[in-house]
């Protein structure tokens, strides 16, 4: 019984020497989020153009979250190449082009559209003011239009392009 007492009373202790701000702080976590949108591309011989749109709350955790956001964070944009169906096996993409909510990203040096398929999800490398420029979009809460485009070396070729945002939110009080 006194040992219950005096963890009873150490426990009281710790919490009478803790400010609000680190109890608030306490309170918040991290969680994952995903964005994914898929481009199909039918038949392409030469340069194509494709556009969606990504809305952060198509993210289960943002939206049952949205009013307990407190930050976001981007931590990877990626692509993955799938369904790939062509009849040349060597058939690649060139000046590939993300245009993210106006701001556009450059896509150089890609091996061929199968080797793409195989080796599955490519990260882009993106410097931290695109990264910036992506989060801000994203943390706006409003439609964010992507367009790809880029060129078909040794075509047709039809493929899905997926394009992923991933990263966290902080959520709290």
């Amino acid at each position: 019984m006194k040992t219950l007492r005096t963890i009873t009373a150490l426990a009281l202790l710790l919490f009478s020497f803790s400010s609000c701000d680190k109890l608030q702080d306490l309170a918040e976590f991290p969680l994952d989020f995903s964005l994914d949108e898929t481009f199909s591309v039918e038949d392409a011989d030469a340069e194509f153009t494709t556009s969606t749109t990504i809305n952060a709350l198509d993210d289960g955790n943002i939206s049952s979250n949205v009013d307990k956001i407190k930050a976001y964070e981007i931590e990877k944009v990626a692509i993955t190449i799938s369904n790939l169906v062509a009849d040349n096996s060597s058939s690649s993409l060139s000046n590939l082009k993300l245009s993210i909510g106006g701001n556009e990203y450059s896509i150089d040096g890609l091996p061929s559209l199968a080797i793409m398929e195989t080796q599955g999800e490519i990260e882009l490398i993106i410097d931290t003011s695109g990264l910036e420029a992506i989060r801000a979009l994203i943390a706006a809460g409003t439609d964010v239009i992507v367009i790809a485009s880029a060129t078909v070396n040794d075509g047709p070729a039809s493929f899905d392009l997926t394009l992923s945002i991933s990263g966290k939110i902080t959520v709290g009080p």
